[in-house]
């Protein structure tokens, strides 16, 4: 009788011991300033935040939609969410974790698909940006985390900026026109 009701016990402290720390929501602010090109030197703010749960705080991990990752970001007066990356899917937008710290946010906000994993368009107000690409993160003394921030510039079919690539078959167009000037100079001297 003694050995149940001391199995009992034991069960029982075992069932009512905390299990460790309970997951938490992790909200960091965010920062960042365009590095180059035309749109050099604007600035956006907002946050991010993730759900700890099930992180070991070592080596490489990842935050992903389905672990709680939220993104909220304005730049150009316009805010941009976790909802708007263009390849929302179960690995995007990303979070990377080093040793429990941010160190990498893959958040991709573009008004042109280019690719089939591509596709969630949003369509950004200012004139010339058709995407806005955030990655490396670095912490700050003042608390939170500075983004990379990159645009692609360029212009799109309705009317905004939008890339013009250059065909193929343009430099043999180009050639094409060359040997047709050479052959009447050829025989304008010729005459």
């Amino acid at each position: 009788m003694r050995n149940v009701a001391r199995a009992l016990l034991v069960a029982s402290a075992v069932l009512l011991a905390p299990a460790g720390s309970p997951a938490a929501t992790v909200s960091h602010d965010l920062s960042g300033t365009v590095a180059s090109g035309t749109f050099a030197g604007t600035a956006g703010t907002g946050s991010f935040s993730y759900d700890d749960a099930g992180l070991a705080n070592s080596g490489d991990e990842y935050r992903y939609l389905d672990d709680g990752l939220e993104i909220e970001f304005t730049i150009f007066g316009q805010t941009f969410t976790h909802l708007n990356d263009v390849e929302q899917s179960e690995f995007y937008p990303e979070l990377v974790l080093d040793d429990g710290t941010p160190i990498e946010l893959n958040f991709i906000v573009s008004e042109v698909l280019k690719s089939s994993f591509e596709t969630y368009a949003t369509p950004i107000d200012q004139p010339g940006v058709i995407s806005i690409l955030f990655s490396d993160l670095e912490e700050i003394d003042s608390g939170g985390f500075d983004v990379a921030i990159s645009i692609e510039e360029g212009v799109t079919d309705d009317g905004g900026t939008s890339e013009v690539p250059v065909p193929g078959a343009l430099p043999l167009f180009a050639s094409g026109l060359g040997l047709l000037g050479w052959r009447l100079g050829r025989r304008r001297a010729a005459s």
